[in-house]
């Protein structure tokens, strides 16, 4: 079933379009949560919760009395928050795997687009590599590594965007948050959901088919968000 995206992950992605586009620059404050309704002909809740989800990766800060801002980006400062973030529960876990949604997502579709042979290559090399100790015994040490060559493909992908702030975004929400993704991914249906979802991902970037690597990716990281739901039994 192919999974819609939310209305706050949609303005968030509009935002981060317009950051990348530079129609948006680091101290441009944004319209009233009321604007921003009228403009994008939601509900201010919607408005809220794609600030808010901006504000937990560090690229809008709100001031009191003052209104939203895009913020100066510093990538120490986003990691430094990423990982004191992954260390309260599990709701702020979950708006970050939402939030991989998006950046993922797009960092997908640029790679179809910008990867050279070599980057694919490396891509490839990671699937592979996750799939063969898939196969393997279930050692600590092949499940070590399942997870680890798992979170080279993706950062393989994010490499393979050119975008710099996308590959430290998805660096530093897998060092965070992984721990916690893990224990809710054990299972062989879920191993071999994710097995698919890499193969589809591979197949669009090698045909270089930016928008089936971008579909397949929110896919992907649609059912990785289900999958933590059901196991932290988070509404």
């Amino acid at each position: 079933m192919i999974q819609r995206k939310s209305v706050s992950d949609s303005i968030v992605d509009s935002i981060i379009e317009d950051i990348q586009n530079k129609k948006l620059s680091p101290g441009d404050k944004l319209p009233t949560e009321a604007e921003m309704a009228e403009e994008y002909g939601v509900s201010r809740i919607s408005i809220r919760e794609a600030l808010r989800s901006l504000s937990a990766v560090g690229l809008v800060v709100t001031r009191h009395g003052e209104g939203s801002f895009i913020n100066e980006y510093n990538p120490d400062i986003l990691a430094s928050t990423l990982r004191s973030i992954s260390l309260l529960d599990d709701t702020p876990v979950l708006e970050m795997i939402q939030l991989r949604k998006i950046m993922e997502t797009e960092a997908a579709r640029l790679c179809a687009e910008n990867a050279t042979k070599e980057e694919l290559d490396m891509v490839q090399f990671y699937l592979k590599e996750r799939e063969r100790y898939c196969k393997g015994e279930a050692s600590s040490e092949n499940i070590k590594k399942k997870y680890e060559m798992d979170k080279m493909f993706h950062l393989s992908i994010a490499k393979g965007s050119h975008n710099e702030i996308f590959i430290k975004f998805i660096e530093t929400i897998h060092a965070s948050i992984d721990i916690h993704q893990r224990e809710s991914s054990k299972n062989d249906e879920q191993i071999d959901k994710a097995t698919y979802f890499h193969q589809e991902i591979m197949s669009a970037l090698l045909d270089h088919d930016k928008e089936k690597a971008g579909r397949m990716m929110y896919e992907h990281l649609a059912n990785v968000e289900k999958n933590f739901r059901q196991f932290h039994d988070v509404n």
